[in-house]
């Protein structure tokens, strides 16, 4: 039985956890996360969700700084066999990449060459891809460069946020390991190298992606709303307060005759903003330590005029091309 140390630390990973923990064929020997690290108002310190479900099911837990030789000891001492990753949140390094004696392999929540990088299923949705997926690769020391040897797909609905796609992808990478793990363990895994052609790339995101420039069409806007929600959010500002969104929808209008970021209309189904093309209808929006109401509700206990103008920031894409 082959000894598995898993590293992750968001609960995307947490099915994959489950079944490794349930799986005869393997022993989960040991999990790696990230530190805890002060969260919330009270900045108190928390523990990552993989930290969480290591600590409740009574696995060894390893979480230092950051990967370096004292864990690639550690981890020797526990006879690491095979390493599989999946949102752990650290490059990995020759250090780490030369432990195991059967190979580290990573699950990669976009279908490879498209979204390397660190925020692939915010980039899929905010490019307004009707599809994603996950890849199981190779590490090696280059940005998700390794090469792939299985993909699941899932669809992207119009109205998925990040929340609906990082549990889609969550759910079927246990069924991608099932197929794979027997070949994972006899080393008779078959890859094929990515085509770095048509590579495109997804960084770490800021708060300051979820600002929003109006002078966009509305059907962009709602995009990149869905690809932040709820984990980062967008915001509007009025009267200097900063509002988070909630669901939105699209309109089709000609809205020639407004200002962009201009609210044309408070009805039943929303806030109506103008934007670049048609409108912007925000359903839902909270205020700071407040609760997520409907906008019509919302605008009867807070200040908001028909014909004000939200501002606009500028938006920079999620995802690029590297030059070479």
């Amino acid at each position: 039985m082959k000894n598995v140390i898993f590293f992750g630390s968001d609960r995307i990973a947490l099915p994959l956890l489950d079944f490794l923990r349930s799986n005869d064929c393997v022993r989960l020997a040991g999990i790696v996360s990230q530190p805890d690290r002060p969260s919330g108002r009270g900045q108190k310190l928390e523990q990552t969700a993989v930290s969480a479900f290591a600590e409740r099911n009574g696995i060894s837990l390893l979480k230092p700084q950051k990967p370096d030789e004292n864990l690639a000891m550690q981890m020797r001492s526990m006879g690491c066999d095979i390493i599989l990753v999946m949102a752990y949140g650290h490059i990995l390094r020759k250090n780490i990449l030369e432990v195991p004696l059967f190979g580290i392999y990573n699950f990669h929540a976009s279908i490879l060459p498209k979204y390397r990088g660190a925020s692939p299923i915010e980039a899929a949705i905010a490019n307004g891809e009707s599809e994603t997926g996950v890849s199981l690769m190779q590490i090696v020391e280059a940005m998700d460069a390794g090469a792939v040897a299985d993909v699941e797909s899932v669809p992207i609905a119009p109205d998925d946020t990040y929340a609906d796609v990082a549990k889609k992808i969550s759910l079927l990478c246990p069924t991608l390991l099932r197929r794979n793990l027997q070949k994972i363990c006899d080393g008779t895994l078959k890859w094929e190298e990515q085509d770095a052609v048509n590579a495109t790339y997804a960084g770490k995101l800021s708060k300051e992606e979820g600002l929003l420039d109006f002078s966009l069409p509305a059907a962009k806007l709602k995009n990149r709303i869905r690809a932040l929600t709820p984990h980062i959010g967008c915001v509007i500002y009025l009267g200097g307060v900063p509002l988070k969104i909630g669901k939105v929808a699209v309109e089709s209008a000609d809205c020639s005759r407004f200002a962009r970021g201009e609210i044309v209309a408070i009805a039943r189904d929303g806030m109506k903003i103008a934007t670049g093309d048609g409108m912007l209808i925000i359903c839902e929006l909270q205020r700071p330590g407040g609760k997520m109401l409907q906008a019509k509700d919302f605008a009867n206990g807070f200040s908001v005029k028909i014909g004000e103008v939200v501002p606009s920031h500028p938006m920079r894409e999620l995802s690029f091309v590297h030059s070479h």
